[in-house]
């Protein structure tokens, strides 16, 4: 719904902000914002509120203080029935999601998660910094484990209290003021933040209060009741006939009139003032007629008609206005004014003489009214047609005289006057007839008026009575029995019982002239008529308490508490009371009471903070009007010096007010509960905000958010979701590995390596590409040596190059103890398992890292295997030179197609060792490469065994010591045939034909080169 109207919401915000401060001189705003923390409560929205309430004060240019109160879900948790077991599972699976959310945004300054989010109207509002400046945390259990009885309305006391008191003028605004206040507490949580040995936000705080009250609101209502019971006697009066016809008489008639015929006379003379049935006379004669025609006299007399009916729309506009006090309805309200302040009679008398369910009322008086003017407009309306054939046939005979110019003056007179008189009787018949239609429209009008105005405004005074001296006999019943004092909040104690005051309210009752009362009190209801007409139950007790406070019993509401309570101890003691003696009474009974009374609302789990690692704030507000209560505060100042006393303009309390700030989120009693039923169940988490929303630029899915409690604080055996443990097993890897090449680094910085220096590492990786493309096959002993060089120098170059790692924006917070290594790197790790943004950095830096660094592996092990590789072809090389040794002195035999190696020369104990009893073929014809008997040689003799391949190698060592030896001569001499270039040359065409040619050619042209280099080191 929020969200829906959040551009509303804004817009009204302004609104009433500028109203606020039009004409103030840059004002300090200070904004309270209320929510809940579970579904239902607001939690759905109450992060939006806060980021539009800052935006908003931005957009105008007025600066403000943003205070926030969260309710928690063990508050709300308190007002659900036990048996709606659904609502129980939800709550605290929803309340640890929002509490999830508070915690991020209340770090969101440090832990890099800001964004922008998008409301109706086009409006971006930054989410950059806490939500509010000062966040209080409300709980249902106080701080010493007690839990709240009816929690959920107290809590709701606890804070309204807490604000009002800050609202409330002080006497030293500057110590007790809200903004001293906020600045203590952040002196406050600045010094615990420097001491934690944790990685969390501690910026919150939790209150809690207690107030005694001198009950004026039941002293009051107790008057009032009592009052209201005299006031009682106006029901149960029916107004008679006669009570009916004298406000008629005396509203509608002027003079002493006694009927009703009476009453429709005056009625009648009223509205035909000015407009009798008189006319004047026409001035001319006959004759003047006779020449000029009848035009003229026609006019004077129907002129003279017009005017008077216009007369008499005048007086009977006059007669019904609604609003006119001289009108009729005007005149009869005036009288009914007089009834309704008559104890006697009363608002329901006056009702009674106006409505239909009565036997006779004034509407029945007006039918009456109505009929006799209806009588007397048919009477006159019969006379239509006579009246019109007395003025037609006058006219004719006066006409006919003058056609016929008969000489009779004195007949032509008399027919010229009768045509005058019966055209004046036309028109005052003519007169008459509005005057009777119009009487009945008035009349009719009236009736309608009055019953109207009898239901509109009679109906709801009378109501309003009723129910007033209802609600006022309950009350008093209520207050009789004690009821209204002992079903009281138990936030606020009542300083006394009516019971205790009640003989001195009892006096004050008598005092009272009941008839002047009412009139005042009716007095005042017709004279605000807007406040009750509508029935709104608190325009009128506001109309009421008003009455009854600042006028009715204007000395007892203002009595000093010092007088009430003076009077309470007096009458307990049956005896004088001093200041002293009060102020001993105050302490033992109050004071010490109260402040006992005051824990804040907020249970810490001491495996995770304890009450000593934070700081209080307490003092008392007491009333500046009163020395007892000042002294009695300066005693328990005394004894516990944590309190101080702030002189408060409040007048019928004593309020006390103890906070603690300085701890974490997650020192909250109920996280490890709310915490296993979050986590409980895979993928039924508590519902986020800002899960994937398309609206929120929003750089994490909240749903991915974890646990509360820091890291270092938590026992993993203690975690039943094996997600969650995989989750943290991951960040463990990620942190370790972090730390491990710098991206962490001893500041607390995430680091990454520069652009340059990884460009440096990638040049340095690009010089072993030529090392490791070269074809090292064909290269003599001395290039692969050469070549082991050279890589053995890049492997060394590449293992020896470090990336060095530079600052980022983003840094860890380095806050806390910092005296040992392990309380530094627990802050750190906390603050870095709890910033997820940061774990998407440093991921992000490691990604990108690892593919230069496994880069820089690969190399060295792709380098590693070349260089095994040629050590491979120098290790051939050497096996090629010891077979060549052999085959040319004659350990090997050359017997074509066969080339074996004769076992002769061999050691006696070799041979029984090894199991050789005869010679060792190295090529027959049926091998793969028979064909070419000298490369299969070679090929057998490599895979022979070491030891066996070591005592060719000494026999032929032996023949190369002795040189010139018969068998040495004798297989030169055999090679000789055998290696001719042709013969070479057919190996070379025939190895064409294997899959191992250049292998072949180049083993071909190496032996060919070697034997002959044999032969000439020899002399063979």
């Amino acid at each position: 719904m929020m969200m829906s109207k959040s551009n509303e919401f804004m817009n009204r915000l302004k609104t009433e902000i500028t109203s606020v401060v039009e004409g103030l001189h840059s004002p300090q705003i200070n904004i309270h914002i209320f929510s809940g923390l579970s579904g239902g409560t607001g939690a759905g929205c109450f992060l939006d509120t806060c980021y539009m309430v800052r935006a908003v004060a931005e957009e105008l240019g007025k600066p403000i203080k943003s205070y926030g109160y969260f309710f928690l879900p063990d508050v709300n948790l308190k007002n659900v029935p036990l048996e709606l077991n659904a609502v129980h599972d939800y709550i605290p699976k929803n309340g640890y999601a929002s509490l999830q959310e508070l915690e991020y945004c209340m770090n969101i300054s440090q832990n890099g998660g800001e964004f922008i989010q998008e409301y109706n109207g086009g409006k971006r509002i930054k989410w950059n910094r806490p939500p509010v400046d000062m966040c209080h945390l409300v709980s249902a259990s106080d701080s010493r484990g007690n839990v709240i009885p009816n929690a959920y309305k107290y809590s709701m006391n606890v804070v309204a209290e807490y604000i009002m008191d800050f609202l409330t003028k002080a006497k030293d605004k500057d110590e007790f003021g809200l903004d001293q206040h906020f600045e203590n507490f952040q002196a406050f949580t600045g010094a615990i933040n420097g001491k934690k040995r944790m990685g969390a936000n501690i910026a919150y705080c939790a209150i809690g209060a207690s107030c005694a009250t001198i009950p004026l609101k039941e002293i009051n209502t107790y008057l009032a009741s009592r009052l209201f019971e005299q006031f009682a006697t106006i029901q149960g009066k029916t107004p008679t006939k006669s009570d009916v016809d004298a406000l008629a008489f005396s509203t509608l008639a002027t003079g002493d009139v006694k009927s009703l015929e009476e009453v429709y006379e005056s009625l009648y003379a009223e509205l035909r003032q000015d407009a009798s049935s008189e006319y004047e006379d026409y001035r001319e004669d006959f004759h003047y007629v006779r020449d000029a025609g009848n035009s003229e006299m026609v006019l004077h007399y129907t002129n003279q008609t017009s005017d008077k009916e216009g007369n008499i729309e005048r007086n009977a506009t006059g007669m019904e206005g609604y609003q006119n006090a001289g009108s009729l309805l005007g005149r009869i309200r005036k009288e009914l004014e007089v009834v309704l302040k008559d104890i006697d009679r009363g608002p329901m008398f006056a009702y009674g003489m106006l409505q239909a369910g009565v036997e006779y009322n004034l509407s029945n008086f007006i039918d009456g009214l109505i009929v006799q003017n209806k009588s007397r407009l048919t009477k006159e309306a019969s006379q239509d047609t006579n009246r019109e054939e007395d003025y037609q046939n006058a006219k004719d005979a006066f006409e006919d005289i003058i056609d016929r110019k008969i000489k009779m003056p004195g007949a032509t007179a008399k027919a010229f006057e009768t045509y005058k008189f019966y055209l004046m009787t036309l028109e005052q018949h003519k007169l008459d007839l509005v005057a009777y239609k119009t009487m009945d429209r008035v009349l009719n009008e009236l009736k309608k008026q009055v019953d109207q105005i009898a239901v509109s405004y009679y109906l709801k005074l009378s109501n309003v009575m009723t129910k007033l001296i209802e609600t006022f006999n309950e009350n008093k019943r209520a207050l009789d029995s004690q009821d209204v004092v002992l079903q009281k909040e138990e936030f606020v104690m009542p300083m006394m019982t009516i019971k205790e005051i009640q003989p001195a309210l009892e006096e004050r009752i008598k005092k009272i002239n009941i008839r002047s009362m009412m009139d005042a009190f009716m007095n005042l209801l017709v004279e605000h008529e807007e406040d009750w007409i509508g029935e709104n139950d608190n325009r009128i007790s506001r109309l009421v308490i008003n009455f009854f406070v600042h006028q009715a019993f204007r000395d007892f509401a203002t009595r000093t508490i010092t007088e009430f309570l003076r009077d309470k101890y007096e009458r307990q003691i049956a005896g004088e009371v001093t200041d002293e003696v009060l102020t001993n009474f105050i302490y033992e009974d109050w004071i010490k009471k109260l402040t006992a009374r005051a824990n804040p609302l907020f249970t810490l789990d001491s495996t995770i903070w304890q009450e000593s690692q934070t700081t209080k704030m307490a003092f008392l507000s007491v009333p500046q009007i009163s020395a007892p209560i000042q002294a009695a505060a300066a005693q328990i100042q005394a004894v516990e010096p944590i309190w101080k006393s702030k002189m408060s303009a409040l007048t019928d309390r004593i309020f006390v007010m103890q906070s603690v700030c300085g701890f974490p989120l997650s020192a909250y009693r109920e996280i490890n509960q709310y915490e296993g039923k979050y986590f409980s169940s895979k993928n039924i988490y508590g519902r986020h905000y800002y899960e994937e929303k398309s609206k929120c630029v929003v750089k994490i899915d909240w749903r991915n958010l974890l646990p509360l409690r820091p890291q270092s604080v938590t026992n993993r055996e203690e975690i039943y979701s094996e997600d969650l443990k995989m989750e943290l097993s991951e960040l463990d890897r990620l942190y370790s590995k972090a730390c491990e090449i710098g991206v962490i680094d001893e500041n607390s910085r995430i680091c990454k390596s520069s652009e340059s220096d990884c460009k440096t590492l990638a040049d340095v990786l690009a010089e072993a590409t030529p090392l490791l493309k070269e074809d090292y096959l064909s290269k003599n002993l001395s290039k692969l040596v050469e070549a082991i060089e050279n890589i053995d120098h890049c492997m060394t170059k590449i293992q020896n190059y470090e990336l060095s790692m530079s600052p980022t924006e983003y840094a860890l917070p380095q806050d806390g103890l910092r005296e040992r290594e392990e309380d530094i790197k627990d802050i750190q790790k906390d603050y870095f398992y709890s910033f997820p943004i940061y774990q998407l950095v440093v991921k992000e830096i490691l990604d990108s890292s690892a593919d230069l660094l496994n880069d820089k592996q690969e190399t060295l092990n792709q380098l590693e295997a070349k260089k095994a590789e040629i050590q491979g072809f120098i290790d051939q090389l050497s096996e090629f030179d010891y077979y060549c040794y052999a085959l040319f002195t004659g350990v090997f035999k050359v017997q074509f197609p066969v080339i074996s190696c004769s076992i002769e020369e061999f050691d006696f104990t070799f041979m029984m060792d090894h199991g050789l009893s005869e010679d060792i073929m190295l090529s027959t014809v049926t091998d793969e490469f028979g064909s070419i008997p000298f490369y299969q040689s070679f090929v057998t003799y490599q895979g022979l065994d070491k030891e066996i391949k070591q005592e060719i190698r000494r026999i032929s060592d032996e023949r190369r010591s002795k040189l010139g030896v018969p068998e040495a001569k004798v297989a030169v001499e055999e090679l000789k045939s055998q290696l001719t270039n042709e013969r070479l040359k057919n190996y070379v065409q025939m190895s064409l034909n294997t899959t191992k040619s250049k292998e072949i050619m180049d083993f071909l042209g190496k032996i060919n080169r070697k034997f002959k280099e044999f032969c000439a080191l020899y002399g063979l």
